[in-house]
């Protein structure tokens, strides 16, 4: 973490993950008590030296690879993790501006194939009867730990609190 004045600490050591990992967005909650934290897991299987060439990675390795969203907590670095890896893939988020909820979009196995698609289907023939995998805005409460879910049937993504209490998202229907 770094700090206005040029300082800086670690608040997630290596070794952290059980795993390779990246963060893909990181944000500060507006009240600075909280980071929320957008990662790319790797599987274990995956090393160091095969980043470089990851086209040449056999799919079925990679099959494994999850998309979580964290909390860190600024106080003392508690990693809390808010998405469930195993059913959804974690895309973009967006803090309220009390830092009491944290909105994010999850791509889900909405067509129960057993894989998480993290791209529509864009073949014109068959979009409407079969879309592929869609996304799901979900509302985390920070203090309870309670999620709501906007259940839709459309692509949403990119929330924005315009207030406390208002949530705005695009959203794109696939189906025609």
């Amino acid at each position: 973490m770094a700090y206005a004045n040029g300082s800086t600490r670690i608040i997630l050591p290596y070794g952290t993950f059980d795993a390779l990992a990246m963060g893909t967005l990181m944000r500060f909650s507006p009240d600075g008590s909280q980071i929320a934290l957008a990662m790319l897991l790797l599987p274990p299987d995956v090393t160091p030296e095969m980043l470089g060439q990851l086209a040449t990675v056999q799919p079925d390795k990679l099959k494994g690879t999850r998309f979580v969203l964290y909390l860190v907590n600024t106080a003392d670095d508690t990693l809390t993790e808010i998405s469930n890896p195993d059913t959804e893939r974690v895309n973009s988020f967006a803090w309220s501006p009390d830092s009491t909820r944290l909105a994010y979009t999850t791509w889900v196995d909405s067509n129960d194939d057993g894989t998480i698609a993290t791209v529509p289907n864009i073949d014109a023939a068959t979009m409407a009867t079969n879309p592929g995998d869609q996304t799901r805005i979900r509302i985390y409460d920070v203090e309870t730990g309670e999620r709501t879910t906007i259940d839709s049937t459309r692509i949403d993504y990119a929330p924005v609190f315009l207030t406390d209490d208002k949530l705005a998202y695009a959203s794109v229907d696939v189906t025609g």
